[in-house]
């Protein structure tokens, strides 16, 4: 079961042992069935208030805003008092989901089963037991001993298995939060690294080479640039492009058809005049979209053709019809070799980066750690995990649990190559990855075909615990909260609406992978993860992969304090995640502004001015931060280093531009810096004085 009661994480802990013991009763007159149904009821008792107790302990340190706000003024000072309302509630909702992930017993509180206490008869005797269970004393008991969620810290090392998830140029984050736990890397005794899709590739240089592998990441992750670097379209679509592009329609953004604003763009582009009441008809979105389920281009033709033809008749056009049909057929062939093709995305550059860099002798050595890499097949819809030997294993991580064994011929780096792939072919997007058995007579041999492994877990714990880790630390490239929607009057379209419902879903799936309970004997440091988006997922851009990966170091810390025997006060800690989230937030602005500053030749002075400003705004939120922690230079990313020496440098967040990918803004931010007098009209006059630009000394 996935969600198992939180009483099984008390037990593991130890924090059970701390109630006062049963009175003893007679060995001859217990009934056996009935002395189990007493422990039971025992036990759903005890989960029940803990978690009752421990809600409203997070409720009064997160929801009240007289206390967080007390909190925060203590640690902030003046500081605080400027943050206006608005901005200290959105700062208030950011912060929840982190706090989740810094204090992982919170993550039950929320779930706890209502029915439990109507199992209780109402003069039960247990019910007077639970008084003692709402002291403060035996809280801090409870909190001190489930440091982590299922069980106490060993003094010896444990075996720790990292955990990365899915998520696209979202992983970005995971190597930040990889950079820090260099750091902690003999102290944590990695033997085990498992990943889905991003997670995939971020994992195999960590099986590669243990902590010298993350060097290696972080130079493959800053060297990305555009979309190019990682996924191209699909080279099937390419006499598609060709047809769209002479219509007027870019197929790199094709899926926007089916929204209402790319359905006018397209109407548009036939030469059709659409009022609302027509785009609102049977002939509309819904019709098109649904056409398109059932009968594929064909379909998509048909419900489109209808709403073109209402339009027709609306307008009276007699003659739209012979201007139409020559780019009918133009569409209609583009349209049909798109529903033919096998993805819309092709992994190609990142096939080559792999390559480049997989050394496949290296995995399964003895120092370093084991791999496991989450696909799922096709054919019989199970999850299959490739290992440092080579083998594909279905249904377990552990090979003597496992259903079947695929691959069995040993490591080559073409299966590096093709396991990295699968992993990470989201579907639709990209082609699913046909994998040949590489044993028994060649006429035999099985062959199927995988798709990403965050089909079925977007985060593999499930792999971890069968390893037989000690420890696991899973690391989540996204939040689980999903972004509010607001919708007009009217739901979505079809389209949209499914969109919407496969989030959904995708978001159930990492949350149950995330909430995944092993046995007691196994420890789970929570789940980190951002409180914040900073990049989409399949966004490649230099600046915000950078603002990431800075986050992620700064998450990092802040979830493995106790690892790292540093101790903070709570508001400290607060503090910490309130300026870790101020940080992101105006370094992400900052790059929005920095992409409209420049006009061809010369610098718009109020954006500047902006841009300015919360340079030193940013500064401001790191010194904060910086006290915050105790001068520790371990909490902020002062240089975090590649293969070849530092890849990032802190001072940078203020001194210079974000990085932007290559174009006309990148040139001319290159060429001109930030704090020095720039041209701000068409003459090519410069500004007549600069402010100084900000510094510290403290680190």
């Amino acid at each position: 079961m996935k969600r198992r009661s939180f009483i099984v994480g008390l037990a593991g802990s130890g924090v059970v042992g701390l109630l006062p013991p049963p009175a003893k009763a007679a060995a001859s007159t217990q009934d056996p069935v009935a002395t189990a149904r007493t422990a039971r009821l025992r036990l759903t008792a005890v989960q029940t208030k803990v978690r009752l107790r421990l809600t409203a302990i997070r409720t009064k340190v997160l929801e009240e805003n007289a206390i967080a706000r007390e909190m925060l003024a203590k640690a902030l000072g003046p500081r605080f008092a400027q943050l206006p309302p608005e901005r200290y509630q959105s700062l208030q909702r950011s912060l929840e989901p982190a706090i989740r992930s810094a204090l992982p017993t919170t993550q039950e509180f929320s779930r706890f089963n209502s029915r439990a206490i109507a199992q209780l008869p109402a003069d039960a005797p247990l019910r007077r037991e639970l008084r003692e269970l709402t002291s403060d004393a035996f809280l801090e008991r409870v909190l001190r001993v489930a440091g982590f969620r299922n069980a106490p810290a060993p003094t010896a090392p444990p075996s720790t298995c990292l955990v990365l998830s899915g998520g696209g140029a979202k992983g970005s984050f995971e190597v930040g939060f990889l950079a820090y736990l260099k750091r902690l890397w003999s102290v944590l005794n990695i033997t085990a690294v498992c990943g889905t899709s991003v997670g995939a590739v971020n994992a195999v240089p960590i099986a590669q080479s243990g902590a010298a592998g993350i060097d290696r990441l972080v130079d493959l992750w800053l060297a990305l640039r555009t979309d190019s670097d990682m996924f191209v379209l699909h080279p099937s679509l390419l006499p598609a492009k060709g047809l769209l592009g002479g219509l007027g329609i870019d197929i790199e953004n094709l899926l926007d058809l089916f929204s209402a604003e790319g359905l006018q763009t397209l109407t548009d582009t036939l030469g059709v005049n659409l009022d609302d009441e027509v785009v609102a008809g049977t002939a509309g979105i819904g019709g098109m979209v649904t056409g398109t389920a059932v009968g594929g281009p064909l379909g998509f033709l048909i419900g489109l053709g209808g709403l073109v033809a209402s339009a027709v008749s609306a307008s009276n056009a007699a003659d739209t019809l012979q201007q139409l049909r020559a780019k009918f057929t133009q569409l209609g062939s583009a349209l049909t070799i798109l529903f033919s093709a096998p993805g819309l995305k092709s992994f190609s550059p990142l096939e080559g980066l792999i390559q480049r860099n997989v050394d496949a002798a290296r995995l399964g050595q003895p120092a370093n750690p084991r791999l496991r890499l989450a696909m799922v097949c096709l054919e019989d819809g199970d999850p299959y995990y490739f290992c440092e030997t080579g083998a594909l294993l279905r249904g377990s991580a552990d090979p003597s649990k496992a259903v079947d064994s695929f691959w069995k011929g040993g490591m080559t780096p073409s299966k590096v190559r093709q396991a990295v792939i699968a992993s990470s072919s989201v579907p639709v997007l990209f082609p699913a990855v046909p994998i040949t058995e590489d044993h028994g007579p060649a006429g035999g041999r099985r062959r199927r075909h995988f798709v990403d492994g965050g089909v079925r877990e977007v985060l593999p714990v499930r792999a971890a615990v069968d390893l037989g880790c000690q420890r696991v630390i899973g690391v989540l490239a996204s939040g689980l909260q999903m972004d509010t929607v607001k919708y007009a009057a009217s739901p979505p379209a079809a389209f949209g609406l499914a969109s919407r419902v496969l989030d959904t879903v995708l978001n159930e799936v990492t949350r149950n992978d995330a909430e995944f309970a092993s046995d007691p004997g196994v420890h789970v440091l929570g789940h980190p993860m951002p409180g914040t988006e900073v990049i989409d997922a399949f966004q490649i851009d230099p600046g915000l992969i950078r603002i990431n990966v800075d986050y992620g170091y700064m998450r990092a810390y802040d979830a493995t304090l106790d690892l790292a025997g540093k101790k903070l006060g709570l508001w400290q800690k607060l503090t910490l995640l309130m300026a870790e989230l101020e940080i992101v937030r105006l370094r992400k602005e900052i790059w929005g502004l920095e992409n409209g500053v420049v006009m061809t030749t010369f610098f718009i002075q109020g954006v500047l001015n902006l841009i300015r400003a919360k340079k030193r705004e940013l500064l401001e939120w790191t010194l904060i931060r910086f006290q915050a922690s105790d001068k520790d230079r371990d909490s902020l990313p002062i240089e975090i280093y590649g293969a070849s020496g530092p890849a990032t440098r802190i001072h940078d967040w203020w001194g210079t531009w974000e990085r932007h990918q290559p174009g006309a803004v990148a040139t001319a931010l290159a060429a001109n810096g930030l704090w020095t007098r720039l041209r701000i009209d068409v003459s090519g006059s410069r500004e007549g004085s600069v402010p100084a630009a900000p510094s510290t000394s403290e680190f």
